[in-house]
């Protein structure tokens, strides 16, 4: 029981830590996981499959800082 709660609060913390990093750092992973996600559409896409939610290019409405 030890371990799966250090996991989970190691897990949680690691969502957390993106949002402390300076702004410039912070926002370059943003991009990538944008890109990351679209790319997940695109493909979901091409296979005839729905799109997942917030992985849809033509959906989105992005916001640049």
């Amino acid at each position: 029981m030890e371990v799966q709660l250090f996991m989970e609060s190691l897990l949680k913390c690691s969502d957390f830590a993106d949002a402390v990093k300076p702004f410039h750092v912070h926002a370059q992973w943003a991009v990538r996981m944008t890109d990351e996600f679209f790319l997940q559409g695109d493909m979901e896409r091409a296979s005839g499959m729905r799109v997942s939610f917030m992985c849809d290019r033509r959906r989105a409405r992005l916001v640049y800082v």
